[in-house]
């Protein structure tokens, strides 16, 4: 990758911590013969495709799955196991380009996919490695305004491509442990596991921090705001709010755009994925092979 290397990364000074006090918790029941995609192999990484549709990163079977819903049934499967090209293995993040492409986070293969709506492969980006433009378990992976903004997840950073060139052009972050004080220069990734992009910026989920870091589209730091979370995994926005999923804690975090009112709703399960279709949440249960519709 020309000019790019891990001396690279941008360092803004002042950091601000914004966290809400008042977090209630909601519980909520079920009801899985109407709200559920059972038999499932390691779901993780949730999109919605259309109003009726989610796809489904199923790790477990080194595959995508495009299910509609109801009545749930399977419409596409994308990739079988291997490394070559179409392949993937154990793919954690799905997401949509603007042309409805599948975006694919081939994460032990260190690289990202396209597929376009039929599964037929378009291109890749990145390969395995630990250098700058080289990518390591990257988890989620999400266009905006052609560039793909990839969660690099043990390299500790965000890599981001040209999409049109698939050439990477810049990293944001680094590996560490700052703390979240305005006096603190720079920011630190350990550990992120999902982004967000939308024209207010870059939701990244810092996930060994428990806590977002939001970045303006060239990586310059805006927020920084903790959570009364285990260990953050996903994160989808909506127009009202944002939504967070806490895989240790068995909860949801729910937070308006403001970042200052919070709400919780605790689960009988540990989620990781998460998707918004019309008005309702879809989240991923890993351990119990499903994914579960909460109004």
């Amino acid at each position: 990758m020309n000019g790019i290397s891990r001396r690279a990364f941008l360092r803004i000074a002042g950091l601000g911590a914004l966290a809400g006090a008042f977090r209630p918790k909601f519980a909520f029941a079920i009801n899985p013969s109407e709200f559920e995609i059972k038999g499932l192999i390691n779901p993780h990484g949730l999109c919605a495709v259309d109003e009726n549709s989610i796809a489904v990163a199923e790790a477990g079977s080194y595959s995508i799955k495009i299910f509609k819903i109801a009545p749930v049934e399977l419409i596409l499967s994308i990739g079988r196991a291997g490394s070559r090209e179409g392949e993937l293995n154990y793919p954690k993040g799905v997401s949509l380009d603007s042309n409805g492409n599948f975006v694919v986070c081939d994460t032990n293969n260190g690289r990202v996919c396209v597929f376009d709506r039929n599964g037929r492969f378009l291109k890749q980006f990145g390969s395995l490695g630990g250098a700058a433009g080289n990518l390591f378990s990257p988890h989620a992976a999400r266009v905006y305004k052609n560039k793909l903004y990839v969660i690099n997840t043990r390299g500790h950073w965000v890599t981001v491509f040209d999409y049109v060139t698939t050439e990477a052009v810049a990293v944001f972050g680094e590996l560490g442990d700052d703390s979240d004080k305005p006096a603190q220069q720079g920011y630190k990734f350990r550990m992120p596991l999902d982004l967000w992009v939308d024209d207010e910026g870059i939701f990244v989920v810092d996930s060994k921090h428990s806590r977002i870091v939001i970045l303006d589209h060239d990586g310059n730091l805006k927020k920084i705001v903790k959570l009364s979370a285990s260990q953050p995994t996903n994160i989808v926005r909506t127009p009202e709010l944002s939504a967070i999923t806490d895989f240790s804690g068995k909860k949801i975090i729910f937070v308006d755009h403001a970042f200052s009112n919070f709400h919780e709703k605790e689960l009988g399960f540990r989620p990781w994925g998460i998707a918004a279709l019309k008005d309702n949440i879809w989240v991923s249960d890993l351990e119990g092979g499903r994914v579960i519709k909460i109004d």
